[in-house]
């Protein structure tokens, strides 16, 4: 039996960390292994500082960056000054285990791949697994070759640079950035211009919605607080329409059909 999925592979891992399992003090040493060399300068495969992208994989996102709101969380520079300190000194101090406190591992393994990208999942991926973005799913997929067009399904990941659907969209221009604030329960994608503050809940990447379709706030506890609704037949969906494989490649994004064993 196969599934058959519609996405994109994205880029293949190429490197393992040995098995993880503890608080951040209690695997330091791989935490410190992985670390980038030059924490002030190297840059990652999306652009931004190497460390930045670190400390983000480390927390899995858990950061006042991303979810906005009253959080509790560091931000992305503070977890990221922390452990450029504690890369030049070679030892933890108490105050960088604190800010680290959402940083630990539980049977899982750090991973990056031949692009750069780099991230975390549980245990059982190997080198030459292939990192998928697929249609419907809310994260990265981790999948590994069968035969030509068969993957067998490792696990979902969290990669720094594909949690939000990079991976199938325009790269976003600045001075927009994304945001999760929390709505209702549910962390919904929102865009803040960094230098006005403006938050916006349209994706400015995706255009606007096609005419038979139109957002509408919902009650429904099971639902996020808005969802779309095809005005010609009341059809009703969780998914916004631009991000559907035929609009995803208008906009000039190849997608693949995978048989998912």
């Amino acid at each position: 039996y196969h599934l058959q999925a519609t996405g994109r592979i994205v880029d293949t891992i190429s490197r393992i960390s040995h098995n993880l399992t503890g608080t951040f003090p209690e695997v330091i040493d791989e935490i410190l292994d992985w670390a980038p060399r030059e924490p002030r300068s190297d840059v990652d495969v999306s652009g931004g500082l190497s460390i930045d992208a670190y400390v983000e994989v480390l927390v899995r996102g858990r950061t006042s960056d991303r979810a906005q709101g009253n959080n509790p969380c560091p931000s992305i520079r503070q977890l990221s000054e922390h452990l450029t300190q504690v890369i030049a000194k070679g030892e933890l101090d108490d105050e960088a285990a604190r800010k680290f406190k959402d940083c630990f591992f539980v049977n899982e393994r750090l991973f990056s791949t031949r692009e750069g990208y780099l991230g975390v999942s549980a245990e059982g991926l190997r080198e030459g697994d292939q990192i998928s973005v697929i249609l419907g799913c809310d994260f990265p997929m981790i999948l590994r070759p069968r035969n030509s067009d068969q993957f067998e399904v490792v696990g979902p990941c969290f990669v720094h640079g594909l949690m939000l659907g990079e991976a199938l969209k325009p790269p976003l221009k600045p001075p927009w950035k994304d945001v999760l604030p929390v709505t209702k329960g549910w962390a919904l994608s929102y865009f803040i211009d960094a230098q006005t503050d403006e938050l916006l809940k349209d994706d400015p990447r995706l255009g606007p919605l096609p005419t038979e379709w139109e957002e509408i706030q919902t009650l429904d506890p099971f639902l996020p607080p808005f969802v779309f609704r095809n005005k010609d037949n009341g059809h009703v969906s969780m998914n916004d329409p631009r991000m559907s494989a035929e609009f995803i490649e208008q906009r000039g994004i190849m997608l693949n059909t995978f048989h998912l064993v």
